[in-house]
């Protein structure tokens, strides 16, 4: 197998990940933070709250991520791929990059869809 070694590697990084309950999202309308772009003429006439931060939203109670993350994989299969695979080897390093990702996410279909 030539990408043995880096199924293993991916599978320890793929069972380290957890998935968030709840995904950071922009809040605005805050005191401190980035200049939202939007609330720029807002400024000028003396707003204070015209910035924005990164924040997790607060979400009632009981909604919470129980379905797996969804992965979708884009794989050139154009015929340059194959026309130039004797001079670069492009074909093959594709074909164990595709090997690597579909063994390192055999088992862990609790966690990924794909």
């Amino acid at each position: 197998k030539a990408v043995s070694r880096q199924v293993s590697e991916l599978r320890v990084i793929l069972e380290q990940q957890e998935a968030k309950d709840r995904e950071r999202e922009w809040v605005a309308h805050q005191a401190s933070g980035e200049l939202d772009d939007q609330r720029l003429v807002d400024g000028v006439t003396g707003e204070k709250l015209v910035y924005r931060r990164r924040m997790e939203p607060d979400l009632p109670l009981g909604q919470q991520q129980t379905k797996p993350k969804r992965l979708s994989f884009v794989v050139d299969v154009s015929a340059s791929m194959s026309r130039f695979n004797g001079e670069d080897g492009r074909l093959d390093r594709m074909v164990q990059a595709v090997v690597m990702l579909m063994e390192s996410l055999q088992g862990f279909e609790h966690k990924y869809q794909w």
